[in-house]
């Protein structure tokens, strides 16, 4: 690599870079000679990740900035110099589609991409790149660019996300969640569906007696207890205080909550056997229809009815059974 060359890109990216404000001082402060030197220093010392990648005649880096090995580790822009496919065996296989097209002008450069890439321990971390391609004779020859670490913000968009969709005690997903995807069936998703909602049986009592850290671990036992029976076509919710859901949907839905209504009655007799401390008790409701459209909020009521009518069938069993014990 020529110096002079590499000092001219320098000045191309820091140009781009640096305030007007500053690149006036810098110019009036110093020579020209010292000006490059300068701007040199303020580019390899970014932490931003600022390159020069020839495409044609070859693929190679014209220049890039050591900030690569403060995200990726020692060594990284350095063996990235000597192997330009570097980059390619770095990033996410679900991003290396995006960096082909990248290089092969099918992008829209004007967009900002999103990309992950690996470190020496095997940790993908996010970056977001401007892009700006050289052209000559209509060719794309070149790619500058400026790639910035954005881990932080995406880890707190990730959180946000959590926060928005599930629920912070149990860890399953909350009401928010559950409406979402009751409107997505009710408009526009037309599915069979099927309900099963359950209802915490004597979380009062627990509160009341053992206090409400009690009751919460109580919770989680349920939460815990249904996401047993999770899976694609299955989504489970917390969706009250008490009140916990399992959504069904698929062309298999009815046979899955018939099965699902047997399973559960027996495994939450063995559950409790198992851990006669720790036992659960559900009151539980389900309703079931061939087509979501237009009819998820009658599905839910009719599964509230019914979770209803198990409550009150229990709460008579007991009792029938207190009156039977002889005084």
């Amino acid at each position: 690599m020529k110096i002079n060359h590499l000092l001219k890109q320098a000045m191309v990216f820091l140009r781009r870079l640096t305030p007007e404000r500053t690149l006036k001082r810098l110019e009036s402060e110093t020579t020209i000679s010292e000006q490059q030197q300068n701007m040199l220093a303020m580019l390899d010392n970014s932490k931003d990740v600022i390159y020069h990648f020839q495409i044609k005649p070859e693929w190679k880096f014209i220049y890039l900035s050591p900030a690569i090995d403060l995200w990726l580790g020692e060594g990284t822009a350095e063996a990235a110099m000597k192997d330009p496919s570097v980059p390619f065996q770095l990033v996410h296989p679900d991003d290396l589609a995006e960096m082909m097209d990248k290089v092969s002008n099918e992008v829209d450069y004007g967009d900002m991409l999103i990309q992950r890439w690996k470190d020496q321990d095997g940790i993908y971390h996010w970056f977001e790149e401007r892009i700006t391609p050289i052209y000559e004779n209509d060719e794309l020859v070149a790619l500058q660019g400026v790639t910035r670490n954005i881990d932080e913000r995406m880890e707190q968009q990730r959180r946000l996300e959590y926060q928005a969709n599930y629920d912070a005690l149990t860890d399953i997903h909350n009401r928010a969640f559950f409406n979402e995807i009751i409107e997505q069936l009710n408009v526009e998703v037309s599915t069979p569906a099927g309900m099963i909602l359950c209802d915490v049986d004597r979380l009062k009592m627990v509160n009341d007696q053992f206090g409400h850290e009690a009751g919460d671990e109580l919770l989680k036992r349920v939460a815990r207890y249904l996401t047993r029976f999770s899976d694609h076509d299955t989504t489970i919710a917390r969706i009250g205080g008490d009140e916990f859901i399992i959504l069904i949907t698929g062309e298999n839905a009815h046979h899955h909550l018939q099965e699902l209504d047997e399973v559960m009655a027996k495994e939450l007799e063995d559950y409790n056997g198992i851990h006669p401390e720790e036992e659960i008790h559900l009151s539980i409701g389900s309703a079931y229809t061939g087509n979501s459209i237009g009819c998820m909020s009658q599905l839910f009521r009719q599964a509230d009815a019914e979770m209803y009518r198990n409550k009150a069938e229990k709460r008579q069993k007991r009792i029938d059974r207190n009156r039977s014990v002889p005084v």
